[in-house]
């Protein structure tokens, strides 16, 4: 199958975005993973970049909860 990657390498990493693009999701604050482009060899790295995602998500939880109880706040105004 295809198997494709990336210049630039492998993008692993995580972060906080606000979706304000549709009505249902407006002002929606949400953590986003990105783990692709590990071409031919994904399964062999896909441990190690699990780890890394879950470390990285693990650091946001605390700036997610921040930036949703700021957007609660803002609303009310």
């Amino acid at each position: 199958g295809l198997r494709p990657n990336r210049r630039g390498g492998v993008r692993v990493s995580t972060s906080v975005e606000q979706l304000d693009w549709n009505e249902g999701w407006a002002n929606q604050v949400v953590l986003v993973a990105h783990n692709y482009g590990h071409a031919g060899f994904g399964y062999q790295a896909s441990i190690g970049c699990a780890n890394k995602v879950v470390a990285d998500i693990e650091a946001h939880l605390d700036e997610l909860v921040e930036v949703r109880s700021r957007a609660r706040t803002m609303a009310k105004l």
